[in-house]
């Protein structure tokens, strides 16, 4: 039940690392990791993915972490992504939990893949940005700002993200702290600073380039894929005290998919998965039985 790690080589001659946790005989579920993060930040559900008895598989996106680079890609990229590297598990058929701007990513997965994906789950996840107005909604000053700079300017966003990597854990924990609300507060307060800062440092092993062709996917209003024609079961899970990807989002993002589940969830911030990552892998099970 440690960690693994490991990669592939994609039908497109690309490199794809991944992670491997959890319970290595367990229900596979594929971990899609937030933005200004990598692979590493799995690390926060494999608790609640053990007691499920999950097998928790988590690659990096193109240019995070030691996946090549994928130029130009869009969110809908990333289904065909996991479908090779599910192949070159043997996994046949598996369920997607995204978190964060892995949300979308997720949900990518669903509309490539079809019945390969018994179910999705998203916590925290991103809506589709197609508007100044969406913009405005999110929660995080640093993503309202990321968001408009990386796809206007990627040079000078590319040097903010380098500046970031220089810093020591405490002070990228005190930052993450400071950009975020009472109950995220307290719950991440607990965690070493490594904890917090290793994800970041680890999507910059080789630059900038993957976290700004991230932000340019997640800002495209065209992610490359039909949110009303997703097959799979789709469950939303949203704090309801969540300050970087607040309840309004969620819920967009709810709508926007026809039979989803919106999952409303009181006293809980972006770190959801946290606390309440047993609830979270449950209903992801049970959806996957249907």
């Amino acid at each position: 039940m440690g960690m693994a790690t490991g990669s592939c080589t994609l039908p497109d001659g690309r490199s794809l690392s991944f992670r491997e946790l959890g319970d290595t005989n367990g229900h596979p579920v594929f971990w899609c990791h937030g933005g200004l993060s990598s692979s590493l930040d799995a690390e926060h559900a494999v608790p609640a993915a053990v007691d499920a008895g999950v097998r928790l598989i988590a690659p990096d996106r193109p240019g995070i972490g030691e996946s090549d680079r994928q130029q130009h890609r869009r969110v809908g990229d990333w289904g065909v992504d996991v479908g090779a590297l599910a192949d070159h598990l043997q996994v046949d058929r598996f369920s997607v939990l995204g978190w964060s701007a892995g949300g979308p990513h997720a949900l990518a997965c669903a509309a490539a893949l079809g019945d390969r994906v018994d179910a999705v789950a998203t916590i925290g996840g991103m809506a589709p940005i197609r508007s100044r107005v969406d913009v405005a909604e999110l929660g995080l000053r640093l993503d309202r700002q990321l968001i408009p700079l990386c796809r206007r300017a990627p040079l000078i966003a590319g040097l903010v993200f380098r500046a970031g990597a220089h810093q020591k854990p405490e002070t990228v924990k005190d930052k993450a702290l400071r950009g975020l609300g009472d109950t995220d507060r307290r719950v991440l307060a607990l965690l070493p600073a490594a904890r917090i800062a290793d994800p970041f440092r680890a999507a910059m092993i080789h630059g900038p380039h993957g976290l700004v062709d991230d932000y340019q996917a997640i800002g495209n209003p065209d992610w490359g894929f039909d949110l009303g024609a997703l097959a799979s079961p789709v469950r939303v899970w949203q704090g309801e005290v969540d300050d970087a990807v607040p309840p309004a989002v969620g819920e967009r993002l709810a709508g926007a998919i026809p039979g989803s589940e919106l999952e409303l969830v009181p006293d809980a911030g972006h770190f959801l998965v946290l606390e309440h990552g047993p609830r979270v892998f449950d209903a992801l099970c049970g959806d996957a039985e249907r």
